[in-house]
């Protein structure tokens, strides 16, 4: 007889933490309820946020005249990092390397990548920050340090 309240109680907490995950794989339903997905994932999602990120920095700098062409060529330069870096990562989901050496070998690619990434974002940021009032430079440091170029764990990749 005492087996049967363990039993219950068993398959009470078995149901509890079931129904969330059973929930969220509903057919057509991603893992927040959602069609398609967790929103804040893949290539689409990522190109909405940098569009609202480069029209709230635009904002926040209160550009010119003279500096809509280094903007444009800095915007550009983002959009173009965020469309390879979702190539990238799809690469990475597609083709996931079995033996160390293939793992090296991915990350020495992706690393050169990344580099090659930071060298066309510094050609694009350079200009636009000669041409940026001091203001400008100091919202755009602080801008920049919480969602720029680099990545380590902190701030958003393009």
């Amino acid at each position: 007889m005492r087996a049967l309240p363990v039993l219950i109680s068993a398959a009470a907490l078995a149901v509890t933490i079931a129904a969330p995950a059973a929930l969220a794989s509903a057919p057509g339903q991603g893992s927040w309820g959602r069609p398609g997905g967790h929103s804040s994932h893949g290539p689409q999602a990522m190109q909405h946020r940098l569009d609202r990120y480069l029209d709230r920095l635009r904002n926040d700098l209160h550009l010119k005249k003279g500096q809509e062409d280094a903007w444009q060529d800095f915007a550009q330069t983002l959009k173009a990092r965020a469309a390879s870096a979702a190539k990238h990562w799809q690469e990475a989901r597609r083709k996931r390397p079995k033996t160390a050496p293939e793992r090296l070998d991915q990350g020495i690619r992706f690393t050169q990548q990344r580099l090659q990434s930071l060298q066309a974002l510094e050609k694009a940021v350079k200009p636009l920050y000669a041409r940026l009032s001091p203001v400008q430079r100091s919202v755009f440091d602080l801008d920049f340090r919480r969602h720029g170029g680099f990545h380590h764990g902190h701030g958003r990749r393009w």
